[in-house]
């Protein structure tokens, strides 16, 4: 069973779309590597992704209309760096900075999720909000695939169904007992009653199911998957499978050693392959998008390498719409003991 084409990748994004997906590829990969190389020597980096994550994530966002909405996990950060967050930015969460870094409503980036699913309920609150508007919009939301079980995901669901939001609920599973391979070879259950409420499963249908080394295949999936939540006003279930993520005799359910289908080379090789068979990608393209990405990794290490000099007194500043007349004596009197040097 091969998921490569599990999904009509038809019509062919355009080539700009096709050069976005394989930029994007390349810079996230590295700015990620990057992130994670430096986490304890700088300040807490970026939570560390295979390259199907990064593919997943790419595929996905480059999929959304500039209207539309993202909900990500702690997990995603590739997906916001690919929705125009700078890639500092979007780092401010692990480091614990104030507020979530970026504004979200310039990028249309909800803040950083870390609970198994409450960003689908905000998903599910933010579109309706915007339909009682008249606006047409509609919301990603990136969930982990170990958090399907939770409870707090079935009430998510089942919130997203009666209110009919137009969201699409793109589950990332990174563990191979996921993925059909496993199935098949031990003759579990179909993977989706495995993974879904049974009552969302029987009202919107059947998952779709999505290679997600194959970024093309996401961005097709996520694509349909947007425009049948807008059609139908309803929430749309998107599973993310991956080929491998653990050793090829990799302990199943019950410790058992299953033999898994694995992939000959990394989904950016694959989609640089299909690019150059399109005719949309050459050498010179290559050359260039290395030089981005380079200078992209060196941007974030001079930065992320720098040790902020935050200001004390910026703690009174947010505190209410008008200050009190405490507050501001309060402020005045810390910046009196900062001193010229602004230091304690």
């Amino acid at each position: 069973m091969s998921l490569l084409h599990s999904v009509d990748r038809q019509p062919r994004p355009e080539p700009d779309v096709l050069l976005d997906a394989y930029r994007w590829m390349v810079i996230g990969h590295r700015l990620e590597r990057q992130a994670a190389e430096l986490a304890g020597i700088s300040r807490p980096a970026a939570t560390p992704a295979n390259l199907a994550r990064i593919a997943c994530q790419v595929g996905a966002v480059l999929a959304l209309a500039p209207s539309d909405w993202l909900f990500p996990t702690h997990h995603d950060y590739i997906a916001l760096v690919t929705r125009g967050v700078d890639p500092l930015e979007a780092l401010a969460l692990p480091w614990g900075d104030w507020h979530c870094g970026y504004a979200p409503d310039t990028h249309r980036v909800a803040p950083q999720c870390v609970p198994a699913a409450t960003q689908i309920a905000r998903a599910v609150g933010l579109v309706s909000a915007a339909r009682l508007a008249n606006d047409d919009v509609a919301a990603l939301v990136f969930v982990r695939g170990d958090a399907v079980g939770e409870r707090d995901f079935a009430e998510a669901c089942a919130l997203a169904t009666s209110w009919e939001a137009p969201v699409v609920l793109l589950v990332q599973h990174t563990f191979v007992r996921h993925s059909p391979f496993m199935v098949e070879s031990t003759g579990e259950p179909d993977v989706h009653t495995m993974s879904f409420p049974h009552d969302l499963a029987e009202r919107r249908d059947s998952a779709s199911f999505v290679d997600s080394t194959d970024v093309l295949g996401v961005f097709a999936a996520v694509t349909a998957a947007l425009d049948r939540a807008r059609t139908e006003d309803g929430p749309v279930l998107l599973e993310a499978l991956p080929y491998r993520v653990v050793t090829r005799a990799g302990a199943g359910n019950g410790g058992d050693q299953v033999e898994v289908e694995e992939r000959e080379s990394d989904p950016v090789a694959l989609l640089e392959a299909e690019l150059r068979e399109f005719g949309v990608l050459d050498d010179a393209v290559v050359r260039r998008v290395d030089a981005e990405a380079e200078a992209a990794v060196a941007d974030l290490r001079d930065r992320l390498t720098t040790e902020p000099r935050p200001d004390p007194a910026e703690l009174f500043d947010h505190v209410y719409a008008e200050p009190t007349p405490q507050l501001r004596e309060q402020q005045a009197l810390l910046r009196t003991e900062l001193g010229p040097s602004g230091k304690l």
